[in-house]
């Protein structure tokens, strides 16, 4: 057997063993696991006196109302620098003096966090450089108790970012650091759409930090120096940990690991939130998220340089490295990451999937995409992240309105359903109509009756007795020809009696005109003389008088059971003309009869979103983008400037697209996961 052959079945031994290696690392050490807790507990600064009293205002904060637990909080200043260092006691200075240069020049407000992970020593060199520094670029050092690696550590770091961006560097200095500018202007053309310049950037920075975007830094363009820089073992670890990284998770991004990337607040908070790897690979994880969140993300080439220092150890890294992209494949192959009940847990939709376009002759993206697509469905996961929230209720709890998020229209469509057809209510279902002899027909007067709606507590009333076994209940089973006495477990009973007094009857006429007001408010008796002399009069759903069974006067006697609206008219009578019914209740649902359907009308709509494309308009085009949307969507400012005040309250009428000048500066869109319903 020749020598050659020997090399590639040697070869192909160590990849085996290498591949083997690492299935074994990836299960039988599988990551951290934090609960949600982790991401808002109060972190406090490490002075050269200790502990400090005053925490760090951080990126979440507790907040029970949401599914989570916790929120996003706003920032306060432009932007925070997160430098993680361990063993960096030569680098750190040169590197921060560099920092601090630019961002003087600059004017801007920073946060600098450094982070020592193992040994109490380290952290006394930014302390005392901070010391020499003015006040107005502060350097806060966060100690950490226990090594958590370097992606742990930049999560720590982030957790306490009050920054609109927060921009994560490494501690050696080996990528120059006036690149930043670069990274911001990517930044920019990402949140804003636009290609913008500025020459200077401040506290008022338009930049919009709300949308979620990622810039990288990238050393690409250098690779090939690099490789012929480094040794050959250095040189195989690269190139293999690249191939893993391309082949089974990130490809829009050339270069993941150089540390130097930008982060908009909104992308570092949903990023860093779900993020599980603490050790090296952790830049492999955040892109990968946001790619899958379809996050808008940038490459930038920066200048990089090799820096004298210390050093990962290259095997160690290297099956630590392997054992991470193994875990996120992994994690991939299953659709979504599995974690323990109590953790944030990344979404499975894609923040452009849960957009519809509003164009002006179509409508785009009007699909649902499919939960977990990629993976199983579990019922479990899918419900914990649907937010139900209740926007308001009238004093007289007939009307409420609510939203209900994170779902497909199917579900909402569903609830509506069930509101209708599957909510039970009383209702009227049988009339002993003793006299009538209005101008209305027995049996048209008994189904207007049977709709009226009544005001009562279904749950107190048990349902009909079910002769079909087959079905639910069963209640027109019987034809009776006298009036039962009722049951007070299951009926309700009301007694309607009216008779129009004739033209002689002046005092009766003039006792019953005089009782009642001009706009129905107070219906007496409910029945109104109609104005003029006709000496007609109009019967209403308040000359309904409840008939107690049994204990029900006792039960009730707090709340009685009435009718919900009591200005439903009824009939029209003439004079001698007169009604006399009694009227049995019993408990039903909609999908038995349309007259047990609790809500008459029950709707839900996708919530509007409005974004103005640009800041200036002039007084006409201003006053023609609020004509052009509900009243109320766009407001304008003290200084005239227009702004969306309320895109909820819009109808999406697309009437903007009529000013061929005003169209290309909006856009609309909808939410196809939040609905707002009303009933």
């Amino acid at each position: 057997m020749s020598t050659e052959l020997y090399i590639l079945l040697l070869f192909l031994f160590l990849l085996f063993l290498a591949v083997f290696s690492l299935i074994c690392l990836a299960f039988l050490t599988p990551w951290t696991k934090r609960v949600k807790s982790y991401f808002y507990t109060k972190r406090y600064p490490f002075t050269l006196y200790g502990i400090s009293k005053t925490p760090f205002v951080g990126l979440f904060v507790e907040d029970l109302n949401t599914q989570k637990g916790f929120r996003r909080t706003e920032p306060e200043i432009y932007l925070s620098l997160i430098i993680p260092a361990f063993n960096e006691e030569l680098r750190l200075p040169k590197m921060l003096d560099e920092c601090l240069e630019y961002l003087n020049k600059r004017a801007e407000n920073s946060d600098e966090f450094t982070f020592e992970k193992q040994k109490p020593f380290f952290p006394d060199v930014a302390l005392n450089y901070s010391k020499q520094q003015n006040q107005n670029n502060p350097i806060y050092v966060l100690k950490l108790t226990e090594n958590i690696g370097k992606g742990g550590s930049v999560r720590a770091g982030v957790l306490c970012a009050r920054g609109r961006f927060i921009l994560f560097s490494d501690a050696d200095g080996a990528t120059k650091f006036s690149d930043f500018s670069k990274l911001e202007k990517e930044m920019f053309s990402l949140c804003n759409g636009e290609n913008e310049e500025k020459e200077k950037f401040n506290g008022e920075s338009s930049i919009d930090w709300t949308h979620p975007a990622l810039v990288v830094g990238s050393r690409a363009h250098l690779a090939d120096e690099a490789i012929a820089k480094r040794s050959l073992l250095r040189t195989v670890l690269m190139l293999g940990f690249h191939a893993m990284v391309w082949l089974f998770t990130v490809r829009t991004v050339r270069d993941t690991q150089c540390g130097f990337k930008l982060f908009s607040r909104a992308a570092a908070a949903k990023l860093f939130s779900q993020q599980r790897i603490e050790r090296w690979a952790f830049d492999v994880e955040l892109i990968y998220l946001a790619e899958r969140l379809n996050f808008s993300i940038a490459e930038v080439c920066v200048e990089w340089e090799e820096i004298d220092g210390s050093k990962l150890t290259p095997l160690v890294a290297g099956l630590q490295m392997g054992r991470d992209i193994l875990l996120l494949c992994k994690k991939k192959g299953k659709g979504r990451p599995k974690t323990s009940d109590d953790e944030s847990e990344i979404s499975w939709r894609n923040v452009k999937d849960e957009i519809m376009s509003l164009e002006e002759e179509e409508v785009v993206n009007t699909f649902d995409p499919l939960p977990f697509a990629d993976g199983q469905w579990n019922v479990h996961e899918y419900c914990r992240q649907i937010n139900l929230t209740v926007v308001s209720q009238s004093v007289d709890r007939l009307d409420l309105s609510f939203d209900l998020i994170k779902v497909e229209a199917p579900i909402a469509n569903a609830l509506r359903r069930v509101l209708i057809a599957e909510v039970p209510t009383m209702a009227i279902e049988k009339v002993f109509l003793y006299q009538n002899t209005s101008c209305i027909q027995d049996e048209v007067l008994c189904h207007r009756l049977g709709l009226i709606p009544i005001y009562a507590d279904p749950t107190k009333f048990a349902f009909p007795p079910a002769t079909d076994p087959s079905k639910q209940q069963q209640i027109n089973t019987d034809i009776l020809d006298e009036e039962p006495a009722g049951d007070a477990k299951r009926n309700l009973i009301f007694n309607l009696h009216a008779v129009c007094p004739s033209s002689k009857d002046e005092k009766v006429k003039k006792k019953r005109s005089a009782a009642k007001s001009s706009d129905g408010s107070d219906l007496g008796d409910g029945c109104v003389r109609e104005p003029g002399d006709s000496g007609n009069w109009v019967l209403y759903t308040s000359a309904f008088k409840w008939v107690p069974i049994s204990s029900q006067r006792t039960q009730f006697s707090t709340d009685p059971p009435r009718m919900v609206h009591k200005d439903i008219i009824l009939a029209k009578l003439r004079p001698g003309q007169e009604i006399e019914a009694r009227c049995h209740c019993v408990n039903g649902i909609g999908r038995d009869h349309a007259k047990f359907s609790p809500v008459a009308t029950a709707t839900y709509r996708m919530l509007p979103q409005i974004k103005l494309k640009r800041k200036n308009f002039t007084d006409d085009q201003a006053k023609r983008l609020q004509s052009s949307f509900s009243s109320g969507v766009i407001g304008k400012d003290e200084k005239g400037r227009v702004y969306v005040r309320d895109a909820r309250s819009d109808t999406s009428s697309r009437n903007i697209f009529m000013h061929d000048d005003l169209k290309d500066a909006v856009e609309m869109t909808k939410d196809k996961t939040h609905f707002i319903c009303c009933d």
